[in-house]
């Protein structure tokens, strides 16, 4: 996906976007205690939590690819012109 610097810190910024973002780190944040906190290990069910804390991480992370700004022809260059 190829979005302008500007559209994609709007989204950042925008309230739903900020809300979201705050409610999956907190379900992460729970993930990850259960895991750390549990008394007796479920490994499959801590395997799953790991792997969806991870996930999670990642997703949060995500950055689209941004249009280059073009260039007003003030540029040299970098083949000399013979």
């Amino acid at each position: 996906m190829v979005t302008t610097k500007e559209e994609w810190q709007a989204w950042r910024s925008h309230p739903l976007t900020k809300a979201f973002f705050e409610e999956i780190s907190e379900l992460a944040s729970e993930c990850a205690a259960q895991v750390l906190n549990r008394e007796a290990p479920d490994i499959a069910k801590d395997q799953f939590l790991k792997g969806y804390v991870r996930g999670i991480s990642e997703f949060a992370g995500w950055q689209p690819q941004i249009e280059q700004e073009e260039d007003d022809g003030d540029r040299t260059d970098s083949q000399p012109g013979y």
